[in-house]
């Protein structure tokens, strides 16, 4: 057992499962870093969970079926989903058209541009 290499099995982008996407945690280098935030340390203990503190409170996490499941120490519990802005984007993926203007306008969202007829593609990030 390495406390170094269940962290790197962290490694990636992380969000809420209840609000997937409204914020993105990533899980670098044995910290825990969120846009506009200091990053927080995280440690790994020899029993598989791990340690961090989450806005304030220390939490307790465990990695169980892919998900990050943390519980705080006041009882606060939250569960963190792997996280893929490329996923995202797939699930915009089609033809859309303005709700006001039913079908006079369509753009089509493919390969993370949003392209409309007679005008540059324009990139698009989740």
């Amino acid at each position: 057992w390495s406390a170094k290499g269940a962290l790197q099995d962290l490694e990636g982008q992380w969000t809420e499962k209840s609000k997937a996407g409204e914020q993105v945690y990533t899980i670098a280098d044995g910290q825990i870093k969120t846009p506009g935030a200091s990053p927080t340390e995280i440690s790994a203990a020899s029993d598989g969970s791990f340690a961090a503190k989450l806005s304030g409170t220390q939490h307790k996490g465990s990695l169980k079926n892919g998900e990050l499941q943390w519980e705080g120490d006041d009882g606060d519990a939250t569960t963190w989903i792997r996280w893929s802005a490329k996923g995202a984007l797939q699930d915009l993926e089609g033809q859309w058209t303005e709700k006001s203007k039913a079908g006079e306008q369509v753009y089509t969202i493919a390969d993370g541009q949003i392209k409309t007829p007679g005008a540059s593609p324009t990139e698009i990030s989740a």
